[in-house]
């Protein structure tokens, strides 16, 4: 089963409507929180469907969604394949190898972490790993566990519990569309607008590729 970035009892279908199934352009969004489209001079769009095969692989593999790590791609690299923070980021998923340090072996050249059929699937598991830190050392579930995990491939699972424990009971009377809630996620990612830029892209990219 899906891990769900929207379903919860609280606003689970804001009103009845299936999210997965309504057009973005027909729904009504909290300011703030519509979909956001890439840049089109980036050339991202074109990036990301020419590597769209592993993207929907390494979401399978953690039975999550495509978009959401064509979405975190697009904010770290927008979707290039690079060396990044300091030669510290590796490829499209930016896999750091202070952050992600046991996946990295001595001796392993630099391009192997940057083969995008490496990095992505990798990239889906360093989320799935924080998936399951939050999932099991927070109360968080549903749509907020998701999107705290997203938050976390940015800032650490560390920080995302201490924004959890600081935060719990105010938490608990929020959901996803509540931009309060973004607010709180991303108190502690670059920017301050980490995981709601991903959500945002993710919701555009669920239009430009529909399952």
């Amino acid at each position: 089963m899906r891990h769900g970035p929207f379903y919860q009892e609280s606003s689970p279908q804001r009103e009845g409507v299936d999210l997965m199934s309504l057009p973005a352009e027909k729904m009504e969004f909290p300011e703030g929180l519509s979909p956001l489209p890439f840049d089109p001079k980036s050339g991202a769009l074109e990036r990301a469907r020419l590597y769209w095969p592993i993207f929907t692989i390494a979401a399978q593999a953690v039975e999550a969604q495509p978009q959401l790590f064509a979405a975190i791609g697009y904010r770290e690299t927008r979707v290039q394949n690079i060396l990044g923070d300091g030669g510290r980021g590796h490829g499209i998923m930016q896999l750091d190898t202070g952050s992600f340090r046991g996946l990295f072996q001595p001796g392993m050249p630099v391009w192997f972490w940057k083969e995008p059929t490496i990095n992505i699937p990798c990239g889906a598991q360093c989320w799935q790993d924080k998936f399951n830190y939050l999932g099991t050392n927070t109360d968080l579930a549903g749509p907020a566990l998701f999107w705290f995990a997203t938050a976390a491939y940015n800032c650490g699972e560390g920080n995302m519990s201490k924004i959890w424990s600081a935060y719990q009971g105010e938490l608990a009377s929020l959901d996803i569309w509540d931009p309060r809630f973004w607010e709180i996620c991303d108190s502690r990612t670059t920017g301050h607008d980490y995981a709601t830029e991903v959500f945002r892209h993710y919701l555009w990219l669920l239009e430009q590729f529909p399952e």
